[in-house]
């Protein structure tokens, strides 16, 4: 587990971590199909992204990490599922616009390059998100699912923050108290922004002490987490979508008790850092990383590759067909520099897929770029905009609410790297999928409403 100590994982999850999803994974999917459903949740949130990659068998090599994995089992129990519903699977129409536009751009890429291997990876890249789109949407139909989902992806997030605490105490210890040094952003994909951006608006629907201390210190770490990570693009949305967020349930959410879940959340951050790394000055730390909003050299700086890597995206958008775009994937010289990183070569065309609009545009050109960024956002936010109840207590509500928050979020990502065609996208796309899920099953997606109509 020596990647738990390391800024950029060298090495994976112990082969045996591997193996033992694989057993547990495949026993669920015979079992209890919804559970190993739950069961990837908690594995595609709670991992280190980066060590998750290089978890692998020999016998299957770049094929097949631990990221694949958790998919392929909730893949598995989706199939099972639907077998045995006489093989019923839905697909929300929404879904349906998104995998149409993604299906022009793989066509192009493989009439152009053809079944190349960096075609095939540009494509499963892009695939991962409607599949975990469709996987989630026909798992979540009530209300008590609503809520296992909503714990799994709780507990998914909160393994991922606990091993980041591993990393920053281990440099705390090792005497590491610049910032630069304490960056990592391997746990940025546990999806635990979302958790976030919702912690203060919504109440526990149990009346029980325990799960009030389990969700508030878990939002606790989340936030440390989330603080460390350093990430400039994600405390801009953030922020962003919290003051949006509050604007629309302005008439839903007690303002007091939001102020006091805040105050609740601020003194846990502030005791836990302090008691845990009591020598770093946070000010300092975090300051450094925010100095580009202050000087326009340090901005042009921080942003040049990105920058560059727009200019590149934006010609190859013009030099395409425009509506479409280039496909899914990128000519091969431009795959080839992404993929290994090659410094000299990254200074001249930049840092590709860093940029939401412009990596949308460049690949599945205005019809993309319409679809992910104004479409499928703009649609959720309406539909779970007009179903949340009022303090937000059923789960039905808090999925209702990741929705929104996912959708701003996608929405004010423009200039930001949260893609969903990155192969990072599985939280992203599992909430979107929970949402529609409950909307198409007409669950009812007002749960009181739902409750009465079972009972009758």
């Amino acid at each position: 587990m020596g990647f738990l100590y390391q800024q950029f994982p060298t090495e994976g999850y112990p082969i045996t971590v591997f193996l033992l999803a694989v057993v547990f994974g495949i026993a669920l999917v015979i079992v209890r199909p919804f559970w190993a459903f739950l069961f990837s949740v908690i594995g595609l949130a709670g991992k280190n992204y980066h060590a998750a990659v290089l978890t692998r068998m020999p016998i299957t090599g770049e094929y097949l990490n631990l990221n694949d994995l958790f998919l392929w089992i909730a893949v598995l129990a989706l199939f099972v599922k639907a077998y045995r519903a006489n093989g019923k699977i839905q697909i929300p129409n929404i879904l349906m616009v998104f995998i149409v536009v993604l299906l022009i751009g793989s066509m192009q890429s493989l009439i152009k390059y053809g079944p190349d291997a960096f075609v095939l990876r540009s494509i499963w890249s892009v695939a991962i998100f409607p599949i975990m789109f469709l996987i989630s949407a026909n798992f979540i139909k009530t209300e008590d699912e609503a809520r296992l989902f909503f714990w799994a992806f709780f507990l998914g997030a909160l393994i991922a923050s606990l091993q980041h605490m591993v990393f920053l105490g281990s440099a705390y210890i090792s005497g590491v108290n610049v910032g630069a040094q304490l960056r990592t952003i391997s746990y940025i994909t546990s999806g635990g922004i979302y958790l976030l951006a919702i912690a203060l608006f919504t109440r526990l629907r149990e009346k029980n002490i325990a799960y009030a201390l389990l969700f508030y210190s878990g939002i606790t770490l989340l936030t440390i987490s989330f603080l460390m990570n350093q990430t400039r693009q994600l405390y801009v949305v953030f922020l962003a979508s919290i003051m949006v967020l509050l604007l629309i349930l302005r008439n839903k959410v007690d303002v007091k008790n939001a102020v006091l879940r805040f105050g609740i959340v601020l003194f846990g951050v502030v005791l836990i850092f302090g008691a845990l790394f009591s020598d770093w000055d946070v000010n300092d730390i975090l300051g450094t990383r925010l100095e580009f909003a202050r000087d326009k050299d340090t901005f042009e700086e921080s942003y040049y590759t990105r920058m560059l890597g727009m200019q590149t995206e934006v010609n190859l958008w013009l030099n395409s067909t425009m509506i479409f775009g280039v496909g899914a994937a990128y000519p091969p010289e431009y795959e080839d520099v992404s993929r290994e990183r090659n410094t000299d070569q990254v200074y001249q065309i930049g840092a590709l897929n860093h940029v939401a609009i412009t990596s949308y545009l460049a690949h599945f050109g205005a019809v993309g770029a319409l679809v992910f960024l104004i479409i499928i956002p703009l649609m959720t936010i309406k539909r779970a905009r007009d179903n949340i109840e009022p303090n937000i207590t059923s789960y039905v509500s808090k999925i209702c609410l990741l929705a929104m928050a996912v959708a701003l979020m996608d929405m004010l990502n423009l200039f930001g790297s949260m893609l969903n065609t990155a192969p990072t996208c599985h939280m992203a796309a599992a909430i979107y999928g929970a949402f529609w899920g409950l909307h198409i099953h007409k669950a009812s997606i007002r749960p009181w409403r739902f409750r009465k109509e079972a009972k009758s």
